[in-house]
This record gives C-alpha cells, sequence and structure tokens, in this order.
C-alpha cells in the first residue's frame, strides 16, 4: 500500500477529531469566565457516562450562584468523578487542594449535582483557609445553592 497525501491528511483530521472529542469529553471550559476544569472518570463514571450532568451543574452554578461558579473556576481544577466516601450521588474532599470527587449519574437532578459541587468546594475552602473541615457549614451552604438553583430553574 503506498502511503499518500490524502492517507496522511484522513490520518491527521482523524486524529485531531478524536482529540478535540476527548478534550471535550473530560474538560469543562469557559472562556469567557477564564474557566477549565479537568474532569477525571473513575471505572463508575466511565460506565455511567456522567460528565454530561458534572457539566451541566456547573453551568447551572454559572447562572444561580455567579460568586459560588467563580471561586468554583478560580480554586478547583480537578473534579474527579467516581465513587468517594460520601457515597453514591455524594461527593468527597480528600484533602488535596483545588481538587473534589464527586459521584453521580447521567440522569442525575441536576440541582443536586451543582449543590454537591458547592458542598465540596466549600471544604475545599476550608483547607485553602486552614481552617477544620465543617460538615454543618458545607450542608448550609449546599443547602443554600440548592435553593437557589430551584428559584432559578423552576420544576
Amino acid at each position: 500500500m503506498t502511503i499518500t497525501l490524502k492517507h496522511i491528511l484522513l490520518t491527521i483530521l482523524t486524529v485531531l477529531v478524536i482529540g478535540v472529542s476527548l478534550f471535550s469529553y473530560f474538560t469543562y471550559v469557559d472562556t469567557d469566565a477564564k474557566c477549565m476544569i479537568t474532569l477525571r472518570p473513575g471505572l463508575m463514571s466511565l460506565m455511567e457516562f456522567s460528565q454530561g450532568n458534572v457539566k451541566t451543574g456547573i453551568r447551572a452554578l454559572k447562572y444561580a450562584e455567579p460568586t459560588v461558579y467563580s471561586s468554583l473556576c478560580k480554586n478547583i481544577s480537578t473534579i474527579r468523578i467516581d465513587m468517594g466516601c460520601g457515597g453514591w450521588q455524594g461527593g468527597c474532599h480528600y484533602h488535596k487542594q483545588g481538587e473534589i470527587t464527586l459521584s453521580t449519574t447521567h440522569s442525575e437532578f441536576l440541582g443536586w449535582t451543582a449543590a454537591i459541587i458547592g458542598h465540596e468546594l466549600c471544604h475545599d475552602t476550608q483547607l485553602r483557609e486552614g481552617r477544620a473541615f465543617s460538615e454543618d457549614e458545607c450542608y448550609a451552604f449546599d443547602s443554600a445553592i440548592l435553593h437557589s438553583l430551584v428559584d432559578v430553574y423552576p420544576q
């Protein structure tokens, strides 16, 4: 088989399309807000294809809770999507600044997903500020987010 310019261009195009698709699937990007968050799936999330739900939850924060969204974009670089210490439909912060873990499904109510993101962001803020982890503070934080989302996105 002879390698022609057509084969080379087709290969480059294929690699480019696959690369862009993978990047967009595993990354949340908002150029206007200068926000880029890597979505690192675990085995459970690959079976659920829940990245879309996480991205939608983040976008919901952008409109319902702009201050929380801004803090998320500024302080969180990675969201691991997998079963964590918070169990199914929960989240976890493993004391690693800038990284949270979230378990969700593709069909989960986006308000709940956004609230969990906010809850784990709260723990990241506590860590960043050198304060002890307080579940009460973060439950109040995610509850306020959930109420805002329900007001913004009435069912």
